[in-house]
């Protein structure tokens, strides 16, 4: 680390009391990435020295005399040495100019009075570790406190500038209260020409964007780092930009509400590719005929995986443009960002629904990859496919390689398991390597250099079910994403669950540029989409027809004869001693609420309190007192709401870190999720398990084995040659134990197996249900995508008969708000 100059916090005083009204949030094709592969040629100018202010700036960090320069004798380009940054694309003599970077914009809320509401006080900053405290220049009065590890990070690594002011709401001044205020820190950042790239890159990482100054020293020339240019442009002036509000603060994390979900998920659904396409020739080694729909998937995935970007069948991202003198390049765009690279994007994201034959399509591309390859087409150093896959979906893979393809016309190898290192050295020989998240990531914590699948460069990376990295800050994120390949496939038929960055991953994995950082797929896609601004939808369609392919059931069932999904609820009424039981605990919710203010009521959904009695609610709907954990019995034998306040105060359920993506349901379910329950058996009440003689069922499973038993009379008389079979799923692991037993109560005991039941999360990935027709969901799942997963299992290519599926949902409960 370089040595850090005592006067890098130095601030120049503003006096911007008539310049209040014309200062704006501002964002002008800001932010994004500027990648290694890209390269900036600006028309260097000197900067003019004149004495005659800019209209944008009323006073000046940098003074004409060397003497009042804010920086050191010793970051003068004469005595700093020639030291440049081996990260900087930019060749220049005047790597030790003075340049202004842009203006960084950081809200934070703080009760700090000022005098000077709703103007821009210039403010000094003081540091400790992270935390940043601003002070108001010349008076030292106290304005705020915020943490920013990426202003810190950025001070101590290079030799910055950093002019502060605070922009502060007006607040009723005959107020003696603190109140609590949301301001503005606007933080305009001068540097080294050399360091320019660093530095946006540092920023980048910390989710930091440099916006085009609203007032700046425009006698130094303004250069943002996180603009993105063709050649031979340079960035304009600031005085010359279009400003315009930020939108208030959305994430691509937060959990789309229905709205906005249906607006994408439409948007995902229309992407179904062009009506005429070429079609691709069928490699001979398969032995199935694909399917139109899976041809045009063939077509589509052999397109993007040569990173054609002209003449091209299916949407692309890049435009034709043509340069002053004649050249004929391309560029991608979008309304306000123009990205220019030389990095081609091979690959994209196959999203047809569960069923229709994601993995066929797949191995076709394989085998046309491999054609032309023997056939000289292609270079053959590299043609080995690594496909990832969840551990209960390899056999599913391996299935289909043998049902597909002709016997050795494709050399599979299983990466996996205690013997994998036998294998390790020969993996390349091989046409397909199948591996799992879990042995990826495995080897992806070890750091093993020795690794082969880090250390060899595959000829494509397949991910299935590819919504296992949609949480990038994941392990396995990580680890998919260091694989070496210039082909990179997504293979899942949810690519939103209930976040927009579900998507924004997979792009990032891709390697689509810009869109390779969070922050940038936040700024241009995930905030106005979230926001409900019209141009994010519009980003968003262009982007998904350009990198995704999704036909959903409805849109092929026509031409593959798809039956019938026919979708019913049972209502059901609680008993009249359950219902005693589900009124008791929906009035402890409440005096629980009401006993809080809002910022304990915030604690107390965070810790789990709130969430726990609403978990205990749920399970009252499924089965009463037996699912109860033993605080909830005690609290309910004394008919003590005090009791029930006490027990959740003490009891910090653990977080399920296996439901953390799911967003909502990730805290709605941490409370008791199925792999926690069956750890916690003994919280629970087992008077009624394994004790069949006493057992007495809950309205909603009399409901369910009235309906089970008119599906299996069915049997004999309307398909004789088929058997009835059922699934039923629920969310609680502990409610398994208590349909076992009604089963066993209603006679269900027949050895031919005729109904099944599963939690609902066991059974999402790889198993093909198809001998099933009538499915049961014994309680709502908070999130509508996993229930549609468990139904695609029973609904796909091969079911022959119309699939039933119902959901019971108790009367007069809480059920009834989110199911319907």
């Amino acid at each position: 680390m370089r040595e850090l100059s005592p006067y890098k916090r130095e601030c120049a005083p503003h006096d911007l009391a008539n310049e209040s009204n014309r200062i704006k949030r501002a964002c002008f094709g800001q932010p994004a990435l500027l990648g290694a592969s890209q390269t900036i040629e600006p028309n260097w100018l000197t900067p003019s020295l004149s004495s005659v202010p800019s209209h944008n700036n009323s006073a000046s960090p940098f003074a004409i005399s060397d003497s009042a320069s804010p920086f050191p004798p010793s970051l003068d380009p004469q005595t700093a040495g020639n030291e440049v940054q081996e990260d900087t694309i930019i060749e220049s003599s005047n790597d030790y100019e003075l340049c202004c970077f842009g203006e960084l914009l950081i809200d934070f809320i703080s009760a700090a009075k000022l005098e000077q509401d709703n103007s821009h006080v210039p403010v000094e900053l003081r540091f400790s570790g992270n935390a940043i405290s601003l002070y108001v220049e010349g008076s030292g009065k106290y304005a705020g406190r915020l943490e920013s590890k990426g202003i810190t990070d950025l001070m101590q690594t290079y030799q910055v500038t950093l002019v502060t002011t605070l922009s502060c709401p007006s607040v009723n001044k005959k107020s003696t209260d603190a109140i609590q205020t949301s301001k503005t820190l606007h933080i305009v950042v001068y540097g080294f020409l050399k360091d320019m790239n660093g530095i946006g890159d540092s920023l980048e990482e910390s989710d930091l964007f440099l916006q085009h100054p609203t007032e700046y020293d425009n006698r130094l020339e303004y250069l943002n780092p996180q603009y993105l240019l063709r050649p031979g442009s340079s960035i304009p002036r600031a005085d010359d930009c279009i400003f315009q509000a930020l939108p208030d603060r959305q994430s691509s994390d937060a959990v789309l509400e229905e709205k906005s979900k249906s607006q994408v998920h439409q948007v995902f659904d229309s992407a179904s590719g062009p009506s005429f396409f070429f079609q691709v020739q069928q490699s001979l080694r398969l032995r199935t005929s694909l399917q139109e729909h899976q041809q045009k998937a063939l077509a589509m995935m052999a397109e993007k995986d040569c990173g054609l970007i002209a003449n091209t069948a299916f949407p692309s991202l890049w435009d034709r443009y043509t340069e002053s003198d004649g050249d004929i390049k391309y560029e991608q765009a979008f309304p306000g960002l123009v990205v220019w690279t030389n990095t081609l994007v091979c690959g994209g994201v196959l999203a047809d629904d569960m069923g229709l034959g994601k993995t066929l399509s797949t191995l076709a591309l394989i085998s046309w990859f491999l054609d032309l390859v023997e056939n000289a087409c292609l270079p053959e150093s590299c043609r080995t496919t690594l496909i990832v896959a969840p551990n209960s979906t390899i056999p599913g893979w391996q299935e289909e390689i043998d049902q597909h393809i002709f016997q050795d016309q494709i050399r599979v190898i299983l990466y996996h398991g205690s013997s994998r290192d036998q294998s390790a050295k020969s993996l390349t020989e091989y046409d397909i390597v199948l591996t799992t998240y879990g042995t990826l990531q495995s080897e992806w914590k070890l750091r093993n250099e020795e690794s082969p699948l880090f250390s060899n460069t595959w000829a494509r990376v397949v991910l299935d079910e590819a919504h296992h990295i949609r949480e990038r800050s994941t392990q396995t994120f990580k680890a998919a994403a260091a694989l070496r390949t210039s082909r990179r496939w997504c293979l899942t038929g949810t690519p939103i669950q209930n976040r927009l960055d579900d998507y924004g991953s997979l792009l990032s994995f891709i390697g689509v540029p810009p869109f390779t950082g969070k922050s940038t797929f936040d700024y241009w896609i995930g905030k106005p989409v979230t926001g409900g601004r019209p141009e994010g939808l519009a980003r968003l369609r262009r982007l998904v027809s350009a990198t995704c392919l999704r036909r959903t059931k409805d849109s092929v069932r026509q031409a593959l004869s798809l039956p019938a999904r026919i979708i019913r609820e049972c209502s059901v009424q609680m008993d009249r001693e359950d219902r005693e039981l589900y009124e008791f605990f929906k009035r402890s919710a409440s005096h629980l609420i009401a006993g809080m203010d809002a910022a304990d009521s915030d604690n107390a959904l965070a810790n789990g309190n709130i969430l726990s009695i609403i978990n205990t609610l749920r399970l009252i709907c499924n089965h009463g007192q037996s699912l109860l954990p033993d605080f909830a019995i005690q609290a309910w034998g004394k008919r003590s709401y005090q009791a029930v306040d006490s027990d959740l105060t003490v009891t910090k359920p653990g977080m399920c870190y296996s439901y953390l993506d799911e967003g909502h349901q990730a805290l709605l379910d941490s409370v008791v999720c199925p792999r926690c329950a069956n750890g916690s058996d003994s919280a629970m009440n087992n008077t009624a398990v394994g004790i069949e003689g006493n057992y007495q069922p809950s309205a909603k499973v009399r409901a369910l084995m009235e309906n089970l038993m008119v599906e299996q009379r069915s049997n004999s008389c309307v398909y004789s040659s088929k058997p009835i079979k059922s699934v039923v799923f629920t969310f609680w692991v502990k409610m398994l134990n208590l349909l076992e037993i009604a089963l066993h109560k209603a006679g269900f005991r027949d050895d031919s197996c005729t109904v099944m039941i599963a939690t609902i999360g066991s059974i999402g990935e790889g198993v093909d249900l198809t001998a099933a027709n009538f499915v049961h969901f014994i309680e709502p799942h908070w999130n509508l995508m996993v229930e549609e997963q468990a139904l695609d299992r029973v609904h796909r290519m091969g079911q022959t008969r119309d699939v039933v599926a119902t959901r019971y949902i108790t009367d007069d409960s809480m059920e009834t708000r989110y199911a319907r």
